[in-house]
């Protein structure tokens, strides 16, 4: 796995598949990634607090060994600035 790129000071997989998600289904994925024992690449994490974009984000790798991202913003209509 290449972790060439870096975010707010976390290195993550590049390439990876990116979802953003609203808060509710982000927390109802969360919980049941963590109930099911799934190990996550990156745990849960707020990035770019009180920033532009400030994002929670999670990783993990799906059946077949690929990076997923899953994100929520706390404002969407930051997400590509």
């Amino acid at each position: 796995m290449d972790f060439c790129g870096k975010v707010d000071g976390t290195e993550v997989p590049i390439p990876h598949f990116g979802c953003v998600l609203d808060e509710i289904t982000f927390k109802e994925i969360q919980g049941k990634l963590e109930n099911s024992d799934i190990d996550f690449l990156i745990k849960p994490q707020l990035r770019y607090t009180g920033k532009t974009g400030e994002q929670t984000t999670m990783f993990i790798f799906d059946f077949s060994g690929n990076p997923i991202e899953f994100k929520m913003l706390k404002d969407e209509q930051q997400l590509f600035k």
